[in-house]
């Protein structure tokens, strides 16, 4: 063993520190406790400037600064074994305790595995290397990343330290596994679903969506089981991801930008100057701020209405969230310069011939 070797040279060149086994087990901690502290001085002193960033870029230098807790606690560990072993080695106990110390040995370098592969994920989810791993499904890797960590640590420790018997507990855990999923199964459906909405992305983070039951709101969390809306009357809908991912919705937003086609309905009468009302309709467009000029809004002939004649007017504007206001500034608009301009909008009228006999 290395630390049998240790001691050996100590007592080959420092023997009258060997001869005492608390001075030897005092002197081995703080000499490795010493070198620990040494390279974490160094650490600080050639990468003064990476804790702030630590966990936000992938990098050589960041990857070699997580290495810093990792060998301090080691070499912390290793020390405390080695004065454990001069006190103890002759006990039953020593065995136990050297196995507890090699666990969080292991524990230490796992953790820091955990963090370089987390590192990797949000370097992949930056730099859009994957349709997948995106900033929006990163919290949902991240959690499934450490949840799988956590058990392959504890079947590594239990079963390379421990020398644990794992068969049976993993038989165990899949029959306990089994009945969980079957108690879960809703559960687990708006979890996989939540998988696949995070991999197709039909819709992100701040998008307006239009559900086949009519409801509307902005995109506001995307978890594993639901999908939270805020809708117009800014109340918070949430939406089992079950039910949003077999359902028709209407991203409003889904494309590369936020443009969105007003289609407002306008009747003119029959006697209307047409040539004059498009020009209205056009100079009301241009005014209004949230309209868009490109692309250009139009006026266009839709049919002959039993008492007018019916246009539609499109407009294209900025954020689909403001859809409603600005539909009503624009046909209070209409309202006003159709008057001005003594342009009839009509209503339907009867004729009620009355025969006398």
């Amino acid at each position: 063993m290395i630390s049998e070797k240790i001691i050996s040279f100590i007592n080959n060149y420092i023997p009258f520190i060997g001869q005492n086994k608390i001075i030897l087990a005092i002197f081995l901690f703080s000499g490795f406790s010493s070198l620990a502290i040494l390279i974490q001085y160094l650490f600080y002193k050639y990468f003064p400037e990476i804790p702030k960033n630590i966990n936000k870029k992938f990098n050589k230098t960041n990857i070699l600064f997580f290495l810093k807790k990792p060998i301090f606690y080691s070499l912390i560990f290793f020390g405390m074994n080695i004065a454990l072993f001069v006190w103890l080695k002759d006990f039953n106990i020593w065995k136990k305790i050297h196995k507890t110390i090699l666990s969080l040995v292991y524990i230490v370098w796992l953790v820091y595995i955990f963090r370089i592969i987390k590192l990797t994920l949000l370097f992949i989810s930056e730099k859009k290397k994957t349709n997948l791993i995106t900033k929006q499904s990163l919290p949902l890797f991240n959690n499934l990343l450490f949840i799988f960590w956590t058990l392959f640590s504890i079947y590594v420790i239990a079963s390379w330290i421990w020398e644990l018997n794992m068969t049976g507990l993993l038989a165990s855990m899949g029959i306990v596994g089994l009945a969980l999923s079957l108690a879960a199964k809703d559960t687990l459906t708006n979890i996989f679903a939540g998988i696949f909405i995070f991999a197709d992305k039909p819709y992100k983070i701040g998008d307006w969506v239009i559900l086949k039951n009519g409801e509307e709101g902005k995109i506001i969390h995307i978890g594993l089981r639901s999908t939270k809306i805020l809708d117009r009357d800014n109340v918070e809908i949430t939406i089992p991801n079950s039910v949003i991912g077999s359902e028709e919705v209407y991203n409003q937003t889904g494309n590369f930008n936020r443009k969105l086609r007003l289609d407002l309905a306008v009747g003119v009468s029959y006697d209307t100057d047409i040539d004059k009302m498009e020009k209205v309709l056009l100079k009301i467009a241009e005014k209004n701020d949230e309209v868009l000029d490109e692309p250009e809004s139009k006026v266009l002939f839709r049919k002959f209405g039993a008492s007018s004649l019916d246009y539609s007017f499109l407009v294209w504007i900025k954020d689909p969230e403001n859809q409603e206001v600005i539909r009503h500034q624009l046909y209070t608009e209409i309202i006003k310069q159709f008057r001005k301009n003594k342009i009839e909008i009509p209503y339907q009228k009867i004729d009620l011939n009355i025969i006398k006999k």
